[in-house]
């Protein structure tokens, strides 16, 4: 599969190129309710700037090329956030300093998308170079119970994402939890009367992999999902949205289902899109075209 990701870059590309930084987090184990601080600054903050001319983390994405950030559509649509975030902040455990800082200069939304989760993937060209060591590769997909972590500046609040006090409990810190993938037979989206919104060709469920109740939750939108690879971590999916924002029966409570079980994430499968990232970036930078298959075939060994 390794091998098929690379063909699918340099099918774009025509080559190779021999070196590149790849990087390399350090060893975790079982890790944002419920989450503990990230070892890696895997997912890039997305900050929308208030009318006061501050910046607040909107949602997050990840780093693929030292300009080319991926996310969910919904972050940066105008069409569905109400205030889209101008600034990047990556390389960094806080979305309020350290790392580097870029500006948005271009947003492409998956032609497919219509607004709900199929397709819900788009690509923001930042306007300059970030220094960020976190340039996530993609190499394989997740499988069937394969382990990966989701690591997001949201609430960690379990409560009403409209009360003030769950709004102000974003973590200044990036918050890491350990998932594990659903079987698609066993995601509640496969299951009426919201099986219309699941597709298997470019989505995952997965829950906490200690089976308690963590999740997840508001602001976490767009976070990375990453698993371990031959050398370091590499991208597998982007968080889309929690079990709440679907199923009217479990209102506001990221970390359980109605039955009491772990709540679910539904997360975006990244290698699903790698033709269409690709032929994107290739069109508009053909320089960053190229050192993402470096990245994938150093991080791959």
């Amino acid at each position: 599969m390794v091998i098929a990701f690379i063909a699918a870059i340099t099918t774009c590309l025509g080559r190779v190129p021999a070196q590149a930084a790849v990087t390399e987090p350090p060893e975790v184990g079982a890790q944002i309710v419920g989450g503990q601080p990230a070892d890696g600054a895997w997912t890039v903050s997305l900050q929308s700037q208030r009318p006061d001319g501050t910046y607040r983390h909107t949602c997050g994405g990840a780093l693929i090329a030292p300009n080319w950030v991926v996310t969910v559509a919904a972050c940066v649509s105008p069409e569905t956030a109400a205030n889209p975030p101008t600034l990047a902040r990556a390389g960094s455990l806080e979305w309020q300093t350290g790392g580097s800082t870029a500006g948005l200069m271009e947003v492409i939304i998956h032609p497919a998308w219509e607004g709900l989760f199929t397709n819900a993937i788009a690509l923001v060209r930042l306007d300059r170079y970030l220094t960020s060591p976190e340039i996530l590769p993609v190499t394989v997909p997740l499988g069937p119970n394969g382990l990966a972590l989701v690591a997001g500046f949201g609430t960690t609040c379990d409560s009403d994402p409209e009360d003030a006090d769950c709004l102000e409990s974003i973590s200044d810190r990036l918050l890491q939890l350990e998932e594990k993938r659903l079987p698609d037979s066993e995601c509640s989206l496969n299951i009426p009367p919201f099986g219309e919104l699941f597709n298997p060709d470019d989505m995952m469920c997965m829950v906490s992999a200690d089976g308690e109740a963590k999740q997840a939750c508001f602001g976490d939108g767009s976070s990375a999902v990453v698993a371990k690879a031959h050398r370091g971590y590499r991208l597998v999916g982007l968080a889309i949205a929690d079990g709440d924002e679907v199923d009217p029966f479990r209102p506001f409570a990221c970390s359980t289902a109605p039955e009491g079980s772990p709540g679910e994430l539904f997360v975006l499968d990244i290698f699903a899109h790698v033709p269409w990232i690709a032929e994107t970036i290739r069109q508009r930078d053909p320089a960053a075209a190229e050192r993402m298959v470096a990245i994938a075939a150093q991080a791959a060994g």
